[in-house]
């Protein structure tokens, strides 16, 4: 067929169709965008097969290839989901992975409970346990409020909003530290409920003994039904966690654990409402003694109704239902672990992924940084003496499964960070020299090594000089006000590793690649924001478990195997050191390989470089003896 009877048999269909994808281009209102388009896609897809054939050097191929790409994104962009994705997320994923997990669920349920049964046991033979347990302070103080008539006085005497900040952030992270824990083979999220357990059972107790069992119940019971039904779940999650190295079934261990990891993330989530409605009750409404009784009575029973209706009998409704198993990942639907194309649009949690994978192969190459660092660490310690004091004297507190409190162990494993990282320098204009310039070196480092030959070694070095400047100008905004450090962290930085990477990606000089980035940052805020937030959340994750439960476990063994304290201190200072830089090389790495990652995914929704090149990958064909054979 003739190129003019091709177009002339088939401009009567595209007309239209190219006016209608304008119309849908320039509309926000794409409601009903996939059932109308997906049929006539399908069609100029054959279209654009014939004129790749017959036509490859005509305009009309040309002319194809643009239509189709930009139905492509019309649809890719837009794809509408047959179901509200909230509300599967709450009536079908969780109580599909509270079915599938309840074995790991009950046990955490029995691991609570017997360490409660401990706690009252131990009380029960030697009374000093409270103090121990309690703090002997803590124990003093209910004395004289007993003593004073107002045992629950605890709940009285601090602001409520204070107090709800502060409840909320604690059991957030000792619901995140029951979880993390659970990559010990689970043997960290059993200590964690045993400890809590036992708290527990000492607490309740102990008014018990002193005759309050009533008054004291029905108080600490008004919040504590969700509180620790919730971190008994997260308990739950860190074992369905260690399950998934533990038991592999069919699959290897890290893609196992890689599964058991969102499952639990999941619930995780779902719990971190809980969490903050426990903290509100307990600052709000828990100060309130003197409600009459059978009212705080009812209010209990109804927190343990929703709590025992939707986490058990709705996943055992679920289960039964279904006759099976939640979807567990079989051949039929190993969906959940597919490997993620690069080359494709790719969503928020999947840039996340990649951008990890990067990182592990990146540092796999470079692991001697932290590694010599840590040792000039231990160099620099050793001839000055200078950060003996400031972070060896902290380490036991960074002991958090035997002594000190979930956001006491964070902050001192920041504070050692910094102090380690900086090198104890007294002076704030050389620790900020000091700190943009190893951000900016790190991310030239990455991107180097990503995008190998797209930067000449000058021109590398000069970008990240340029990077190093405003790096250094954003971060004087800090000595302004401290509240900046929100808006760097949610804003400045996450353009500027968009910037380096658009200079990469593109070639360009550093100011030119700032203001395509502030382009693409402004045109695509919810993607950015929504790569940001994720990737924060994953990352305070993995410093947790780096500076507070890593750190603990390895300095608690070394501390332990060594008899001479001069070595001691320095073993300590080397393993809080490399720790240190690790987790400092985490953070700003995985950013910037997610940064580059997030600008290919924009640059492929405007432009689909990628699916073009695809296209015209396609080898020609031509017809001998009836049958399409490739050229």
């Amino acid at each position: 067929m003739k190129e003019s009877q091709f177009v002339k048999e088939n401009s009567a269909r595209w007309a239209p169709l190219e006016k209608s994808v304008e119309a849908l281009k320039k509309s926000r209102r794409k409601k009903g965008l996939n059932s109308s388009l997906g049929e006539d896609y399908i069609q100029l897809t054959d279209d654009l097969g014939h004129a790749q054939t017959f036509y490859r050097r005509r305009s009309i191929r040309l002319y194809l290839n643009n239509l189709t790409s930009d139905i492509y994104r019309l649809i890719h962009k837009n794809r509408e989901s047959k179901k509200n994705p909230i509300s599967q997320f709450w009536l079908r994923e969780i109580p599909s992975i509270m079915y599938h997990g309840r074995k790991q669920f009950l046990l955490a349920f029995a691991i609570f409970a017997i360490a409660i049964v401990i706690g009252a046991f131990s009380l029960e033979q030697d009374s000093a346990f409270a103090n121990e347990i309690l703090s002997e302070g803590y124990v003093q103080m209910t004395e004289e409020n007993i003593a004073n008539d107002d045992p629950m006085a605890v709940y009285k005497k601090a602001d409520s909003f204070d107090m709800f900040t502060r409840i909320a952030l604690n059991n957030l992270w000792v619901l995140i530290f029951c979880f993390v824990m659970g990559l010990f083979f689970g043997i960290g999220s059993i200590g964690a409920l045993m400890t809590n357990g036992i708290m527990v059972g000492v607490f309740q107790y102990y008014f018990i003994q002193k005759g309050l069992f009533i008054p004291s119940f029905l108080t600490i019971f008004q919040h504590g039904t969700v509180e620790l039904s919730s971190i008994i779940l997260g308990g739950g999650a860190g074992l369905l966690l260690g399950s998934g190295y533990l038991f592999p079934g069919n699959y290897s261990r890290l893609l196992s654990l890689r599964l058991q990891f969102y499952r639990g993330m999941k619930v995780i989530l779902a719990l971190v409402p809980f969490i903050i409605f426990a903290a509100w009750v307990e600052a709000y409404v828990t100060r309130h003694d003197d409600i009459p009784n059978i009212y705080r009575l009812l209010f209990i029973l109804t927190n343990l109704f929703i709590m025992v209706g939707y986490f058990v009998y709705l996943p055992w409704r679920y289960g039964r239902k279904l006759q099976r198993v939640e979807d567990r990942p079989t051949d039929q639907g190993i969906i959940a672990s597919k490997p993620i194309d690069e080359n494709d649009i790719m969503n928020v949690g999947e840039i996340f992924q990649v951008s990890i994978h990067y990182f592990s192969k990146w540092l796999s190459k470079f692991i001697w940084i932290p590694t010599l660092l840590a040792a000039g660490t231990i160099a620099y310690s050793y001839l000055t003496e200078e950060l003996w004091e400031n972070v060896i004297l902290e380490t036991s507190n960074a002991y958090i499964i035997i002594t000190a409190s979930i956001i006491e162990a964070v902050i001192y494993g920041v504070e050692n960070t910094i102090e380690i990282f900086f090198l104890s320098s007294g002076n704030p204009i050389l620790s900020s020299i000091f700190f943009v310039t190893s951000v900016s070196i790190v991310q030239t480092m990455v991107l180097s090594w990503k995008y190998k030959g797209t930067k000449k070694w000058h021109q590398s070095a000069l970008l990240c000089l340029a990077n190093a400047i405003v790096l250094l100008a954003i971060s004087s905004l800090l000595s302004v006000h401290g509240a900046w450090i929100v808006v760097v962290l949610s804003v400045g930085y996450p353009l500027l590793t968009l910037t380096m990477a658009r200079a990469y990606i593109g070639n360009l000089g550093y100011l030119q690649a700032l203001g395509k980035a502030l382009g693409s940052f402004l045109e695509n805020f919810g993607k950015v924001f929504g790569w940001v937030m994720i990737s924060g959340l994953s990352l305070v994750l993995a410093i947790i478990l780096i500076q507070s439960a890593l750190a603990s476990v390895l300095l608690y063994f070394l501390n332990s195997f060594t008899a001479w304290n001069q070595g001691e201190s320095l073993i300590s200072l080397g393993v809080l050191a490399f720790l240190a830089f690790l987790t400092v090389l985490l953070v700003l790495a995985s950013a910037q390989f997610g940064g580059a990652l997030l600008t290919e995914t924009l640059d492929e929704q405007i432009t689909a470089k990628k699916l073009r090149e695809n296209i015209a990958s396609i080898p020609p064909r031509k017809k001998r003896y009836g049958i399409d054979e490739a050229v």
